[in-house]
């Protein structure tokens, strides 16, 4: 299995609508990673916003966080 170190800032992408998710090269290299079958750790920086805690669990979902 492939192993993959992916290192940046977690962000909250905020939309014209108003609402917000949980983005940035981090969370998206993570999910492509995952989908090729990469077995990944992570390590990022993030706020304590609910959007960014939501991003913070799903990159746990993906693999190791640090």
């Amino acid at each position: 299995m492939t192993e993959m170190l992916i290192v940046g800032g977690l962000t909250i992408d905020q939309f014209t609508d108003g609402s917000v998710a949980p983005g940035g090269s981090v969370l998206h290299a993570g999910l492509a990673g995952r989908a090729e079958g990469a077995r990944l750790t992570t390590v990022t920086v993030a706020g304590d916003e609910p959007a960014a805690l939501d991003g913070l669990a799903r990159l746990r979902g993906l693999g190791s966080l640090a």
